[in-house]
């Protein structure tokens, strides 16, 4: 079972939640369309880039801002029972989240994924791009590299 199959199976308990059915339902189409060979190269790099890149709107964000609704009292009402204290330090952290959600969560590696696939041209009907040359790809790992030291020497 591959890992991201593990990970819809764990999560499937959790669809009862409104809108988590949604969610992991869009996810397993797009990696279900991924493995039939039904995303071409311009999908393949705009989902890169709507899923997680580094100076824009993104799936990250939106998840990470519903975690900011989740723990905020005025947005939500389940919250309205907690004592005054608990609540204020709730919603401080669902703000923390998102914080350390944009400033921390390098996702750089995406988006350089998605500029890959569009610096080369498609070679047949079906989209499939040309192969990435050893110097590029050598060029890349040297990227995630430096991105990934970067992104450890960040204060946390």
């Amino acid at each position: 079972m591959a890992a991201l199959d593990e990970v819809f199976e764990d999560l499937d308990g959790f669809a009862w939640i409104p809108g988590i059915a949604q969610i992991l339902d869009g996810a397993r189409t797009l990696h279900t369309a991924i493995h039939a060979g039904q995303v071409d190269a311009d999908a393949t790099q705009t989902a890169l880039t709507t899923i997680a890149q580094p100076n824009g709107p993104d799936l990250v964000e939106v998840l990470s801002l519903l975690v900011q609704d989740l723990t905020n009292p005025q947005t939500n009402p389940a919250l309205a029972g907690l004592p005054d204290e608990v609540a204020k330090d709730v919603q401080l952290l669902g703000e923390t989240h998102v914080h350390q959600t944009a400033d921390y969560t390098p996702r750089e590696a995406p988006n350089e994924a998605a500029g890959l696939i569009s610096e080369h041209t498609p070679t047949s009907s079906e989209g499939r791009c040309q192969a990435v040359t050893d110097a590029e790809r050598e060029e890349l790992r040297r990227k995630v590299a430096e991105a990934n030291k970067r992104s450890e020497n960040r204060p946390r």
